[in-house]
């Protein structure tokens, strides 16, 4: 592999390296801050792509849907964008040549490829971070469906409490199940904000009643989402990625239990459950995967 750069565009950071022979020699993060508009964000990616030295391509995994061509963005929910040809203004500026794909669909790729899918055959990719996305090998091939929208499990509602997610519905998953969703549950009853899931996650290891309170919550509605997932797919392992997995390592016990109990049959094995061990690099290993690959192309 040539020096390809992946960027994972997340709605709260941007993550970006560049591999050279399957390894990251070098990072970077950046705040997304959609809230000072698009324009300021393509700045940025046009700045990270200029900063990539003899970078020969560049693959993006964005939280949204992407065309067949891999160039063009039909919607991102969580960045309020809508039919944005990303990859055209990102070349036209920067003479490197840009794909784009869905940035759970490249993380399932990646933990394929290099990480805890690698030799499953039948297995999901949850990513937990400001949203909740997904990716599915199905048959050994990563499952995209008839127009790209193959598994937006983020959207599935799986709650009754009225909380409305950013595509317009009530109850989705990722309104109970990401990051933004645990800290927005604990500031609601603390005296003190958090910023952070992990400052919950240390709460929590450290017995404090809101943390208990809320972690107990999100586990729940964690355990529900995937019990639905396994009733669907029968995977034979569940890999969880995103800023949510780095801290799940400390409950996955509490969750493993939870889907035992939910599950559909008690006589099957139930699905692993597993922490990637690209940690919160699979984004960044998936959107290189798919520069090369499309670069050989």
């Amino acid at each position: 592999m040539g020096r390809v750069l992946g960027i994972d565009l997340g709605g709260t950071s941007v993550k970006y390296g560049i591999l050279h022979e399957d390894r990251i020699i070098s990072r970077g993060v950046v705040p997304t801050e959609i809230e000072k508009g698009t324009p300021q964000l393509i700045e940025k990616l046009k700045g990270i792509i200029r900063s990539g030295e003899n970078v020969s391509a560049v693959g993006i995994g964005v939280p949204g849907i992407v065309d067949e061509t891999q160039k063009f963005i039909y919607e991102c929910k969580n960045l309020f964008w809508k039919e944005i040809p990303l990859a055209r203004w990102l070349e036209e500026a920067t003479g490197v040549e840009v794909f784009l794909d869905n940035d759970a669909n490249l993380a399932a790729l990646a933990e394929q490829q290099a990480g805890l899918l690698k030799g499953i055959n039948n297995g999901i990719l949850l990513t937990l971070g400001t949203g909740v996305g997904g990716g599915v090998i199905l048959g050994g091939a990563l499952y995209r469906g008839s127009h790209g929208l193959g598994f937006e499990v983020g959207h599935m509602r799986i709650g009754y409490e009225g909380i409305p997610c950013t595509c317009g519905r009530q109850d989705c998953f990722e309104v109970y199940s990401s990051a933004t969703a645990l800290v927005r549950h604990y500031n609601e009853r603390a005296p003190l904000p958090v910023r952070e899931a992990r400052e919950i996650f240390d709460g929590y290891q450290k017995k404090d009643p809101l943390g208990i309170q809320s972690m107990d919550w999100y586990l729940d509605h964690l355990a529900d989402g995937v019990v639905n997932l396994i009733n669907l797919f029968d995977p034979q392992r569940i890999v969880f990625a995103g800023g949510v997995s780095l801290g799940l390592n400390l409950v996955l016990g509490e969750l493993e239990k939870r889907v035992e109990q939910r599950k559909f049959t008690k006589a099957l094995p139930r699905a692993e459950l597993m922490i990637s061990s690209l940690e919160n690099d699979a984004g960044i290993y998936g959107g290189a995967l798919l520069a090369e690959a499309m670069r050989k192309g």
